[in-house]
Order: C-alpha cells, then sequence, then structure tokens
C-alpha cells in the first residue's frame, strides 16, 4: 500500500517507464546523416584504436559513444535499434539522476515535477533516440555539475574523484563539456574572489575546497588530453577548418529557446513560461540560500549565459541547439520550482495543491505536444525507405543508373542492395546517362536548401559539378517519391523515352 514514503518512488517510477517509452516509439527509423557519417562509420570497425584514433572531417567522432555503439553491436548484432540503445539508456538514466539531485535542493514534489518535464522534453527525447553523444553529454555533465557543488560544500575526496571521473566521461562522449568546465572555473574564481576580498553577498566556500576544486580539474584535464592524444594533430587541423563568421544570431537564439521550452517564444507559451521562470528562480534562492549559502543558485545563473555568451560572441561557423542540451536541466529545474513554488502560495489544501501541480503540468505538456510528436512520430531522414522505393521499381536492373548527389548522398550506400553511384562530374554523370535506360536519383539534405537565411552560405554550399547535376535533375527528371521527414528525402527518374 502506497504511503508518504512510497508514493514518491512509485511515481518516478511510472515516469522513468514514461521516459523509456517515448524515447523507444520510433527507435527503429532510418539512421541519419550524422549517425552514418559520424558514429557507424567508427563503431562497425570492431577496431579499437580505430575508433579512438579518428576524429572525423570535424569533430564527427564522439569516441566514447562509437565505443558503446561497437559493444553493442558486438553482443546484439547491428540495427537501429541496438545502435541506439546506448543513447536511450543514457537518457533514461538521467531522469532518477535529476530526481535525486532535485528532491535535496528542492524537495519531492519539485523533484517529481522536474524528472517529469525531463522525461517529456522533445529535446532530450530528440537526442535520447539517435546514435550519438549528447545524452551522453547531457548525463555526465549533470552529474560532474552535481559532484562540483557537493564537493565545494563537503570537500570531501569521494565527491572531487568522482568530479574527475564525470567531467572526463562527459569530455569523451563530446568535447563541448568544456563549456561545462568554463561554468564550473568561473563559478570558482567568483567564489575565490568571495575569500579573497570577504564579498557578503558571495557563498562562502573555503579556501581548501577551492584549492582541491583547482587540482580536480587539472586531473580531469590531464586524464582527457591523455584520452584525447591519439586524435590530437587531428583536433588542431579539424580546429583549424572552423570560421568565425558574421551572421545574426538573434534567429538561432529564438530558436534555441524554443528547442530548449517548445512554445516558450509564443504569445502562450511567454504567459505560461515567463512567471514560471521567475517564480522558479525566486524559489530556488531562497531555498538554496537556507541550504548552500547560494552556491547552487551561482552556478545555474553562470551555467545558463556565461558559456552561451563567450560562444554566441565568438560566433563560429557551427551553433546548433544540441551543443547546449547541457542546459536543459536547470532551465527544467527553474520551470518546476516555478510551479510548485506558485502551487505552494495557494491558500488551499495539500490535495488541491497536488492537482495545481498536475494541472500546470499538464499545460506546459500541452505547449509542447506538437514538438514531442513530431520527434516520436516524424522519421529524421528516409535513406532506407528512399533506396528500397527506387530499387523496387527499377524496370531493367541491368540498364539502370542509380545514383546521388550532394555530401550526404553517399550513405544511400549503407542501405543499397545495388550500388548507389556518385558522380564526380557534369561530365561522368550525362555519361552514365546515355549509357542507360533508365535513371533514379536519390536526394537528401541538399545543403542550400536547408541554410536558413541567416546563416553562412559557405557552410551551406554544395560542390560546383553537383550543383549543376542538381539543376539538371530538377528541369529534366520526375518526382517519384518524396519523404515528409525532417530532412526531405526525394526520389526521382528518368527513362530514355523521357529523354526523347
Amino acid at each position: 500500500m502506497l504511503n508518504k514514503k512510497t508514493a514518491p518512488y512509485c511515481i518516478l517510477i511510472a515516469v522513468i517507464i514514461g521516459a523509456l517509452v517515448l524515447r523507444a516509439w520510433n527507435l527503429q527509423q532510418s539512421f541519419w546523416w550524422d549517425e552514418l557519417w559520424s558514429t557507424l562509420t567508427y563503431a562497425r570497425t570492431h577496431s579499437v584504436w580505430y575508433m579512438v584514433s579518428n576524429l572525423g572531417y570535424y569533430f564527427n567522432n564522439h569516441i566514447l559513444y562509437s565505443l558503446l555503439c561497437s559493444v553493442f553491436i558486438f553482443i546484439f548484432g547491428e540495427s537501429e535499434i541496438t545502435a541506439r540503445l546506448p543513447a536511450l539508456l543514457l537518457g533514461v538514466a538521467a531522469v532518477p539522476v535529476l530526481f535525486s539531485f532535485c528532491k535535496d535542493l528542492t524537495g519531492t514534489a519539485t523533484a517529481l515535477a522536474v524528472s517529469y518535464l525531463l522525461a517529456v522534453s522533445a529535446f532530450h527525447i530528440d537526442h535520447s533516440t539517435e546514435a550519438r553523444g549528447y545524452s551522453g553529454l547531457m548525463l555526465f555533465a549533470l552529474l560532474s555539475s552535481i559532484s562540483f557543488i557537493s564537493a565545494l560544500r563537503t570537500d570531501k575526496r569521494s565527491q572531487w574523484v568522482l568530479f574527475v571521473l564525470y567531467t572526463f566521461l562527459g569530455f569523451y562522449f563530446h568535447v563541448f563539456m568544456v563549456a561545462v568546465s568554463c561554468a564550473q572555473f568561473c563559478c570558482a574564481l567568483v567564489l575565490q574572489c568571495g575569500v579573497l576580498f570577504k564579498v557578503g553577498a558571495i557563498p562562502k566556500t573555503s579556501t581548501q575546497a577551492l584549492k582541491h576544486f583547482y587540482l580536480s580539474m587539472s586531473a580531469a584535464a590531464v586524464i582527457t588530453f591523455i584520452a584525447y592524444l591519439p586524435v590530437f594533430g587531428t583536433f588542431l587541423q579539424n580546429m583549424g577548418k572552423v570560421r568565425l563568421v558574421s551572421v545574426d544570431r538573434m534567429p538561432f537564439i529564438m530558436d534555441l529557446l524554443n528547442t530548449l521550452l517548445p512554445g516558450l517564444t509564443s504569445l502562450t507559451g511567454a504567459v505560461v513560461y515567463g512567471p514560471l521562470l521567475l517564480i522558479g528562480a525566486a524559489v530556488l534562492w531562497k531555498k538554496d540560500r537556507s541550504l548552500t549559502g547560494g552556491l547552487v543558485f551561482l552556478f545555474f545563473i553562470i551555467l545558463l549565459f556565461v558559456p552561451f555568451a563567450l560562444y554566441i560572441l565568438s560566433n563560429p561557423m557551427f551553433v546548433f541547439e544540441r551543443y547546449f542540451i547541457y542546459a536543459l536541466p536547470v532551465c527544467l529545474i527553474f520551470v518546476g520550482a516555478g510551479i510548485t513554488g506558485l502551487a505552494e502560495c495557494l491558500p488551499f489544501s495539500a490535495k488541491i495543491k497536488y492537482v495545481y501541480i498536475i494541472g500546470l503540468l499538464c499545460a506546459v505538456t500541452l505547449l509542447q505536444a506538437q514538438s514531442i510528436q513530431n520527434i516520436t512520430t516524424v522519421d529524421r531522414q528516409n535513406y532506407r525507405e528512399a533506396v528500397r522505393f527506387a530499387e523496387q521499381r527499377i524496370t531493367a536492373p541491368d540498364s539502370a543508373y542509380l545514383f546521388s548527389i550532394g555530401f550526404a548522398g553517399t550513405h544511400f550506400n549503407y542501405y543499397a542492395d545495388r550500388p548507389v553511384h556518385i558522380p564526380d562530374t557534369y561530365a561522368e554523370f550525362l555519361a552514365a546517362l546515355d549509357g542507360n535506360d533508365e535513371a533514379w536519383c536519390l536526394l537528401t539534405a541538399w545543403l542550400p536548401m536547408l541554410r536558413p537565411p541567416h546563416e553562412d552560405v559557405e557552410l551551406y554550399a554544395e560542390q560546383p559539378e553537383h550543383e549543376k547535376i542538381y539543376a539538371h535533375v530538377l528541369k529534366h527528371f520526375t518526382v517519384q517519391k518524396k519523404f515528409d521527414t525532417k530532412l526531405k528525402t526525394v526520389v526521382y527518374s528518368l527513362n530514355k523515352k523521357e529523354r526523347l
């Protein structure tokens, strides 16, 4: 029978099961570009050295994820589900971790609310269902932050050891863990100033604890450097490929806000989220002041704003919402604290307050219902379906030219039973057309079509010869099938009768 002690954990189990269902719902969908190019390229080799010594054209290989993916493929065989299982498990694991942290910080009710918000977060569902390292980055960024806060408060050796371990694992999933480490370092500097100049408004921290932080951060840096040593030369070369650009980042900022908290930038979203975030900040500040002297609140503010501001001000060519997934738990904590804080202000019984909390959670869920539906039902990219569609409709297998163009085009070969040719030049393409009775073009993620108006043109450019082929396909080929996925995939065809 449920009681006050067991009820929260039963609810948590239900939330975890819900999180698992949402993340497993469309796990079998076709691999998409990033998975084929940046994970399976390494995980399928079954060579540990190859996985830890190759980084890709930029920073494609999330090394620890490739290693985990390889283990799962070795045990269970190669499939979409197998390759994504590590991401799913890491994503689901974040739910109880976040609950445990929030329970001590804000209380059980808020912890359950925040856990639920993470379970239904479209942003988190998305990256817990792709064979990439982002769910691992978020989990270990969260664990590293929890250890950081706990170690500064208690100065226990075990917490500093965990801090080093979690920080290293976060980095080995994704180098953007540097944002979290940057926030931790900035927080330590602020605390150091409080110690040196005896500023009363800054949370009090012992000099010994700060010293141990610097030593632990150095240890994590050394271990991370050793782990990345096989790719260090490539890393420096790839850094040289990254250009700083002059583009307006305000549209991206709006997109990021909508990704972290779907619906936030709409009028309804602003009305719902705005008060909740403000109340949540006030509640968190009040509770944290009595618990840690404001340490957690200070770290949260730095984590949300400092790394993001530094990255946006430097304006590199690569700016994607997924890089900032480490900030998601903090955003949800503010919202969750706002929901329970608002309920606490009501002059009603505890049962009525719980009903009110459930109502607010339902309102937030409705705001992002469309995003959740899109993530769980709309495929990212239909490589598999496009190849099968074309192969089943080829009427003359011995005289059919199946081809693709664009940087994403080569990955059709993963699913193809016959070669999908990638012509290097327009002349080679025309010669292939003349030598075959029918031609089928598989086209997906054509970069110029994907470029947002405010983004860098060069970043979204295809090869000039492929641009010519693309123009030819649009003019002379017939659309046979369009796959309405996140990255649109189209199948075109042409036969000699149509050419004549």
